[in-house]
Order: C-alpha cells, then structure tokens, then sequence
C-alpha cells in the first residue's frame, strides 16, 4: 500500500504531536510569579503543593484531578467527597 500525501500529513502531525508531549513532561519546574489586585508581585520558587479551596466547585474540581491529597483547608460549604473534605479545616 502506497502512502498518500493525506497520510503523510497525519503522520507529520502525530509525531509533532507526540514530541510536544515527551517535552512537556521533561519540563522542570519554573518559578511561578502572581499579582494580587493591589498590582504587588509575588515568586514562588516553585509550583504550590497545598491549596486552600474556598469554592465548592473548586474544591470539587481539585479532586475530580486527583490532587484531593493537597488540599489542606476549604471553605464552610464545600462537603464532596465527605471522606477527604470533611476531615479538613474550614476556614
């Protein structure tokens, strides 16, 4: 079977595709800088390893990613998965 040009393409496009990924994951971690709203800049050295969720859905979002283990605080209404939030401080 003779390639075609369309498949040529397609294959061109998944291995583009598939370096694209292996160099992410190689990515080391790079300092992260955030501005409050008073415009004051702050770097952290690294990623945040423990979050504080003071949303419901963003507390549900977090464990829906598999990172229910960094949560360390939500907010009074977040109350899913019972077994990880519940055990928690509210703040």
């Amino acid at each position: 079977m003779k390639p075609t040009p369309v498949r040529r393409i397609l294959w061109v496009i998944a291995i583009v595709i598939a370096l694209g990924l292996l160099m992410a994951g190689l990515a080391r971690a790079q300092p992260v800088r955030i501005q409050d709203d008073r415009g004051r800049e702050i770097t952290l050295p690294q990623p945040p390893q423990r979050i504080v969720s003071l949303l419901p859905s963003l507390t549900e979002s977090v464990c829906e990613l598999d990172q229910c283990h960094r949560i360390v605080g939500t907010d009074r209404y977040s109350n899913w998965p019972e077994a990880v939030i519940g055990k928690l401080p509210k703040v």
